[in-house]
């Protein structure tokens, strides 16, 4: 029993993933994601959050000033430059578009240095 029941948006997206990929790519579909899934502690439950604009793999993540930031990714055909951010203390339960990055990358790391409020990838 989730609150995500009633969203059949987020139930037909979480079907595609399953479905096997038809791209020739050597990655499974279900890796490439525009889903986010939210832990809640005190519940000690999962929820299915807002979908990212891009779908992408192995992004950069990280979290700095209470965002939790997506750096670039790859769709199975481009890498990307694209950053996106998610902030739950404002419950608008959306991602919003960041700066893109000069250069387009995946399976990179990200860190914070939340003195200077810097992210770097």
């Amino acid at each position: 029993d989730t609150a995500d029941e009633g969203r059949p948006d987020l139930q037909e997206h979480l079907t595609a993933l399953a479905k096997p990929s038809s791209t020739t790519t050597s990655k499974p579909r279900h890796c490439f994601q525009n889903a986010m899934e939210i832990f809640c502690p005190v519940a000690g439950k999962w929820k299915v959050g807002p979908l990212t604009a891009k779908v992408r793999c192995q992004p950069a993540d990280v979290c700095c000033r209470g965002l939790y930031i997506t750096c670039g990714g790859f769709d199975g055909e481009d890498y990307h430059r694209t950053v996106e951010a998610f902030e739950p203390e404002l419950k608008l339960n959306s991602w919003r578009s960041l700066a893109s990055m000069v250069v387009p990358r995946a399976d990179a790391t990200a860190s914070a240095v939340d003195s200077m409020s810097m992210v770097l990838v």
